[in-house]
């Protein structure tokens, strides 16, 4: 009997049972290659006495002052004690006195940066600082930062009339995704924000740009309403297989990298327009990081490459399971960042 004979009612029917029928074998033949539903994953992180993080509604969150300890389970309790000043960077010396009248320079980059897993005094910010006492040298990195958050802090010390000296824009290929928010990056912010504080989401408003043709707008999202998991996916493999897909899908279409292309020339406008010296330095081995540099060459922005290799196996790495640069790594940035200074 052809379909077109049946009764409406029925031929949903029939269509219902076929797709049913589909996903059915689509589900299995996932789990027979290995997919699986989602697994929430707990990451084995403590802070003591409290999340480091606090809410922002100019940066979505900051470093929250005070002296903390930061353990990583997973890398067998690696613990370290990360000292935060009252501005929300991490110190660069004993002294955490604001009040001062030293040409300042600025640090800015994301965790490689603010140096998880490594003492104060390994992190290269400190070890500059010790080696240049005339200067006021001030870690801005924060894990999860990127070249937006280095804008709009830069922007907003402008606007305050505390002009820095010199800005370094420690730069990886991996803070593209931080300017834009594409939605693999919003689930991976709202799972990590919610491990210690389940009130960080609902307090704070966290920065992106979208792109208008060749401008750059601002824009900023609630925590708490930008991103929701597909239903059915801690139970479907099929689910959270094109819940991925969609989200790398999503990914390239942000055009992310391109994007923090055009956030470091806002950053370069506003350093030449208030006499401020400016360089890229490229932390990490990466073509896209490499490629990076290419750009700011090609538009006059001083840069150079710090990075070491980070692969597993290396010297420089804090943990065999994790590539954060260690406190040998943190020592060659220094070099490097104050052979730039003396040049």
């Amino acid at each position: 009997m052809l379909l077109s004979t049946i009764k409406p009612l029925a031929r949903i029917g029939i269509y219902v049972v076929i797709l049913i029928i589909f996903v059915l074998l689509a589900e299995g033949i996932l789990r027979l290659r290995g997919e699986k539903p989602y697994v929430s994953q707990v990451l084995h992180v403590t802070f003591e006495p409290s999340f480091i993080f606090t809410p922002s509604n100019t940066y979505g969150y900051s470093l929250k002052p005070g002296i903390f300890r930061f353990t990583l389970g997973e890398l067998d309790n690696l613990s370290f004690l990360p000292t935060h000043t009252i501005d929300s960077t991490r110190a660069t010396s004993e002294d955490l006195s604001s009040n001062d009248h030293r040409p300042f320079i600025c640090l800015f980059g994301a965790s490689y940066t603010y140096g998880v897993g490594v003492e104060d005094s390994l992190t290269f910010g400190w070890r500059m600082q010790k080696n240049r006492p005339d200067l006021k040298v001030i870690n801005y990195g924060v894990p999860g930062y990127g070249p937006i958050h280095a804008y709009l802090r830069l922007r907003s010390l402008i606007r305050k009339n505390n002009r820095p000296a010199f800005v370094i824009l420690n730069y990886s290929f991996f803070h593209d995704n931080t300017n834009t928010l594409p939605r693999i990056s919003r689930e991976s912010i709202v799972r990590f924000s919610n491990l210690d504080n389940k009130e960080f989401i609902a307090k704070s408003n966290v920065p992106y740009f979208e792109t208008d043709g060749d401008s750059l707008l601002l824009k900023y999202i609630r925590y708490d309403s930008f991103y929701s998991e597909w239903p059915l996916r801690r139970s479907s493999a099929l689910v959270n297989f094109l819940e991925v897909k969609y989200n790398q899908m999503d990914e390239k279409a942000h055009n992310s990298h391109t994007v923090s292309k055009g956030v470091i020339l806002k950053i370069a406008k506003l350093c030449k327009e208030n006499n401020i010296s400016f360089a890229v330095a490229a932390i990490t081995n990466h073509q896209l990081t490499q490629e990076m540099l290419t750009f700011c060459s090609e538009n006059n922005i001083l840069n150079l490459d710090i990075s070491v290799n980070l692969e597993r196996g290396s010297k420089y790495r804090i943990h065999e399971s994790d590539s954060h640069p260690n406190g040998a790594a943190h020592l060659v940035y220094a070099e490097r960042l104050l052979d730039l200074l003396r040049r």
